[in-house]
């Protein structure tokens, strides 16, 4: 089980470095094998801000994108249509390697422009699936964190330490975050803060829009439901995604993955 630090600390605050906790973690039954960062594979990644966006000649739908890399400027063509100015955003440049590749980045000509490198998308990452628009970094992290990491590498902003436990069939207690959560609090004495659920109820009741009938009372004297209405299901925003991306969940759509961020 991949169990990333910051997703821990929502249930306990965490004192230890990642050495030290995975040490305490062995010492109490849950075997710590690796532990290692789960934005090694972005090394070649800057954090860059947009600073003007111009349509290329002759071209409906490609942008001239001139980005602000903190030390220098540097213009890439892109086609995607959800950047705007002020927008942070993930750089590739000319030799550097994406994520999961082994061929370096090389110039390419759009529409007779020479763009140095690209801006990401969530998938070129390997951060989320959505291949629709470039990551947009500020809705990622809380804060001003993605404009104060401009010019410097992806990984120190997404970056988080994740120990890989292997867990035994007498610890199925340790089998999801809030129960690894439960362990730490144990034997550190932090508090230990679950999750809480707020919901808004609004007329009309449950009771006029869906019916249950118990036809063997004798197996469920019970049963208890709530009716949730306008729910659109798509695509996790690109802060969940990456959350279960870097405990080794595949994201599949924002219905499925807050249940499991929920977990």
């Amino acid at each position: 089980m991949r169990v990333p630090l910051r997703w821990l600390e929502d249930y306990v605050d965490i004192s230890l470095s990642a050495a030290e906790l995975a040490e305490k973690l062995t010492m109490s039954g849950s075997l710590v094998e690796r532990v290692q960062n789960s934005a090694s594979p972005l090394g070649d990644i800057l954090v860059a801000r947009v600073d003007e966006l111009k349509r290329v000649a002759g071209s409906d739908h490609l942008w001239l994108v001139t980005l602000d890399l903190g030390d220098r400027q540097q213009t890439v063509v892109t086609g995607a249509q959800n950047l705007f100015p002020g927008a942070v955003v993930p750089f590739i440049g000319v030799g550097m390697r994406l994520p999961g590749s082994d061929q370096p980045l090389k110039p390419r000509k759009l529409a007779g422009v020479v763009s140095e490198g690209m801006v990401c998308s969530g998938r070129e990452l390997g951060i989320s699936a959505d291949s629709e628009g470039i990551l947009i970094l500020d809705t990622m992290v809380e804060g001003d964190r993605a404009a104060r990491a401009v010019g410097k590498p992806l990984s120190g902003l997404l970056g988080d330490w994740v120990l890989e436990l292997e867990i035994t069939p007498n610890r199925p207690d340790c089998l999801s975050m809030i129960g690894v959560a439960r362990e730490v609090a144990a034997f550190s004495g932090a508090t230990l803060r679950l999750p809480t659920a707020v919901i808004e109820e609004n007329k009309p009741p449950a009771s006029q829009l869906a019916s249950v009938r118990i036809e063997a009372e004798d197996l469920c004297r019970r049963f208890v439901g709530r009716v949730i209405t306008g729910v659109k299901v798509g695509p996790s925003p690109a802060w969940l995604s990456e959350r279960l991306n870097s405990a080794g969940i595949r994201s599949i759509s924002n219905i499925v993955d807050r249940s499991e961020e929920r977990r």
